[in-house]
C-alpha cells in the first residue's frame, strides 16, 4: 500500500495541488494530513476545497495541527487576552484566515484528533500526531 503524508500546508493550495498530483503519479492510495491546513498564505478557501475534493476521492486521515487549535481556542473565548491585529504578521494571518472559514470549519477542526494510532497490513503500527 502507498501512502502520501502531507504536513504543514499553511494555505499554500498551489503547493498542495502539485504535492497530490505528484503523489497521485507515485500511486498513492491513502492521504495522511498532518495538521496546519491554513496559515501564511491568501485563499485558504481554496486549500479547503483541495482537502474536501480529497475525502471524496481517497481514504484520507486528517491530524488536527497547532494552527487550528488557535481557530477553535479564538471561537470558544479561550485566550482573550490575545488581540489579532490585522496589521501584524503573525496574528494578522490567524485573523485572516480566521474571518474566511466556513460555516462549521471550526467544528470540523475541533473533531480531528491531535493523533492517531494506525495499523495497516504488513506495516508495523504507528502513530501519527501533530506537533
Amino acid at each position: 500500500m502507498k501512502i502520501a503524508v502531507l504536513a504543514d500546508i499553511h494555505g499554500n493550495h498551489i503547493a498542495l495541488e502539485a504535492c497530490i498530483d505528484e503523489a497521485k503519479k507515485h500511486g498513492a492510495e491513502e492521504y495522511l494530513f498532518l495538521g496546519d491546513y491554513l496559515g501564511e498564505l491568501a485563499y485558504p478557501e481554496k486549500t479547503m476545497n483541495i482537502l474536501d475534493q480529497m475525502k471524496k476521492e481517497f481514504p484520507c486521515t486528517f491530524i488536527r495541527g497547532n494552527k487550528e487549535n488557535y481557530w477553535i481556542d479564538h471561537k470558544s473565548g479561550k485566550n482573550r487576552d490575545w488581540v489579532w491585529s490585522s496589521g501584524s504578521s503573525s496574528t494578522g494571518t490567524l485573523k485572516y484566515v480566521y474571518d474566511h472559514l466556513a460555516a462549521g470549519q471550526i467544528e470540523e477542526f475541533a473533531k480531528m484528533p491531535i493523533s492517531k494510532r494506525l495499523e495497516y497490513p504488513g506495516l508495523p503500527t504507528f502513530i501519527v500526531l501533530s506537533k
